[in-house]
């Protein structure tokens, strides 16, 4: 779970939402628990959501918004989240961590999003050694 503070309140995120807090918000955050926690920065005077206080958001919504504002083309959030997915298989997470990382509901939901893309299930590739 992760926690921001600002002058204006605290807003609370478990750990597959994301926090949009706007550029300029003085704020602290904190971790609880296990969590992959991955903080960027974005140029002082960008406001590619028009948000002006700290939101909590869904991470696909919001990976696709910051794509388009910063590239003008749309991108498709899924194959965002299969490439990070790929990352992690390679190396040797189980796939039901991966799942739950990458933002799907369920491992047989993710398993069927892969399955749809690359033509077999995760650990069924002929290169793949099953582990």
């Amino acid at each position: 779970m992760l926690s921001v503070t600002t002058s204006a309140g605290s807003w609370v995120a478990p750990g597959n939402r994301a926090i949009w807090v706007p550029a300029g918000t003085v704020h602290a955050h904190r971790a609880y628990g296990e969590l992959e926690l991955h903080l960027f920065g974005l140029p002082a005077a960008s406001n590619p959501l028009g948000l002006d206080t700290p939101t909590v958001l869904s991470v696909a919504p919001l990976l696709r918004e910051l794509i388009v504002a910063y590239t003008g083309a749309a991108a498709e959030p899924t194959q965002l989240r299969l490439h990070h997915a790929l990352i992690l298989l390679a190396d040797r997470t189980p796939v039901t961590t991966v799942a739950h990382r990458c933002g799907w509901s369920s491992a047989s939901a993710f398993i069927d999003a892969f399955r749809r893309t690359f033509g077999h299930t995760p650990g069924a590739h002929p290169g793949w050694d099953g582990a």
